[in-house]
């Protein structure tokens, strides 16, 4: 039988119940709330947004959240939500910050630094208010309250097939990432379906995001979607940035540390190669010297020990800090760390880690993801008592299978012959950041089956510059210059060898801080009298 419900709206009876003289369609306009029906006209429930369920408005409500559950054309609409971390943002209301149920009601509004608003507004970066925290320096004294709530995805089946090949070598050894920015701020929600921790680093004006331990493939597509973040988001870097990766699980016996140690000796020059000329002496373009050489002539680990320690008053060992940093705050004072590898976390860390400190600002998952292979081949041939004495390439051969070492050993002769000739700081790799992929690299195997590893005169550019023109005349060359570079070359003609003439970007200092970016065509005039790299005429 058809009926009227208390607001005229029609419905079968057997689907009501009647309260109070009145008609009210059961899970529509009333409720079963605590034992007892309740109307929707009550005023006595209310619902939760989140899970769907009503509940007494005399209960307490200290669990739920009143915020936005949506948007009424511009005027926001509040109510009752559970807190779900994935799925909460920040929203701007007038002057006030406000908690949103769902990026999905603010999908077409403005946002910086992890806040949205419907105007266009630049907040001010507060990551405290973002995070619910004041980050810390280190990624391990994130509170707990935060880290504890990491995702951990469903291994995506595209995600696996594409990258199975490529991450099951990677299994022995637990792997982690800083990546520094220069601006920007993500989401509560963005670092904890992503797996990064929001720490601070005084070296850069952004903030620094650490990965969580990375193990397993689901692991690597957390970093994955992180890093897709981190663009998404519209943070950024610059040349002034560094990733840094961490290699933890390593064996803590003698023949195995100096074996790794020796080893990355032999191979210093070759990754060195693999970028910027000014990495091994960043102090050209940054506050100091971040990546210098390994020292030599060790011979056994308490010598390496006793070096890193910078005392000899304390016993070789592994400790939770380090004696030029007791409690764990001031990791600058360790002078010992600024190499381009460093055992000091492998020492005086509870994560007992070899950091790699050499690597350019990226967030490119593929980069991240073959620079782990390569040194993942050192590792393994380390701990099992290998001295290297090969080429980089070589080693690759003999550490993984045909084509996986043919992606990797293409890999390494690109980034060698780009930085040879057209990148003295890196400037022009973080703006081609996202240009590069694995999927480039298999193209060219079947369309360029044959190249070789061009040999050239690694003569910084900066350093030729400097020396044959002041800053104003090269100042006067560029002024009034403008270079279009939005159009960039396909992955195949970076394969291909390089010559001076095709120098793209050379970053200046003139040592008071002054940083400056040239491209191309603004030094067409100047390139075409001197040979940046033999610095002759002609």
């Amino acid at each position: 039988m058809n009926i009227l419900t208390f607001d005229g709206t029609p419905s079968l009876r057997h689907k009501c119940r009647k309260i109070k003289g009145e008609y009210y369609e059961i899970n529509k306009q009333c409720f079963f709330v605590a034992g007892k029906w309740y109307r929707i006209n009550s005023g006595l429930i209310d619902k939760n947004w989140e899970t769907g369920e009503w509940f007494l408005l005399s209960s307490s409500k200290e669990d739920l959240i009143y915020g936005i559950t949506n948007y009424d054309g511009s005027r926001p609409v509040f109510g009752f939500f559970s807190p779900n971390p994935y799925k909460n943002v920040l929203v701007r209301v007038g002057a006030s910050i406000k908690m949103c149920i769902s990026e999905d009601a603010v999908r077409e509004f403005y946002y910086s630094n992890g806040i949205f608003s419907r105007e266009p507004f630049i907040h001010k970066l507060n990551p405290q208010l973002v995070f619910d925290y004041d980050p810390p320096y280190r990624g391990k004294d994130v509170p707990y309250e935060f880290s504890r709530l990491v995702y951990t995805p469903d291994i995506d089946s595209t995600f696996s097939r594409k990258y199975k090949e490529f991450l099951s070598p990677l299994g022995n050894y637990t792997w982690g990432f800083e990546l520094e920015t220069m601006g920007g701020l993500l989401t509560k929600k963005d670092c904890l379906l992503g797996g990064l921790l929001p720490v601070r680093d005084g070296s850069v004006s952004g903030s620094e995001y650490v990965t969580s331990v990375i193990k397993s493939p689901e692991h690597w597509q957390r970093l994955r979607d992180g890093l897709n973040s981190l663009i998404k988001r519209d943070t950024f870097i610059d040349h002034m940035c560094s990733t840094h990766m961490h290699v933890g699980g390593y064996p803590r016996t003698e023949e195995a540390i100096m074996n790794l140690y020796n080893n990355m000796i032999t191979l210093e020059p070759a990754f060195y190669k693999m970028f910027p000329v000014h990495y091994k002496k960043t102090g050209v373009f940054k506050r100091r010297d971040y990546n210098v050489p390994l020292p030599r002539g060790f011979h056994n680990t308490h010598e390496l020990f006793e070096y890193l320690a910078t005392t000899s008053s304390i016993k070789y060992g592994f400790y939770e800090s380090h004696p030029a940093d007791p409690r764990n705050d001031r990791k600058w004072e360790i002078r010992t760390r600024y190499h381009w590898m460093s055992f000091v976390p492998f020492y005086f860390s509870m994560a007992n880690t070899v950091e790699l400190r050499v690597h350019t600002p990226t967030f490119n998952f593929d980069k991240l993801l073959l620079w782990a292979l390569i040194i993942n081949a050192v590792f393994e041939f380390s701990k099992k008592k290998v001295i290297v004495k090969e080429t980089l390439p070589d080693l690759i051969d003999l550490a993984y299978n045909k084509h996986l070492a043919e992606v990797l050993k293409r890999y390494i002769i690109l980034r060698t012959n780009w930085f040879a000739a057209r990148d003295a700081i890196g400037v022009k790799e973080v703006y081609l950041d996202n240009k590069f992929s694995i999927d480039g690299i298999e193209r060219s195997i079947k369309t360029n089956p044959n190249y070789k590893l061009r040999r050239y005169k690694r003569k910084p550019l900066i350093d030729i510059m400097l020396k044959k023109n002041s800053i104003a005349e090269l100042e006067r060359r560029v002024s009034n210059r403008h270079s279009d570079i939005s159009e960039e070359p396909d992955f195949d003609a970076l394969l291909r060898p390089v010559t001076p003439q095709e120098v793209q970007s050379v970053s200046l200092n003139d040592f008071t801080g002054a940083v400056w970016t040239s491209t191309t065509a603004s030094m067409n005039t100047y390139f075409s009298q001197t040979d940046p790299i033999d610095n002759t005429r002609g």
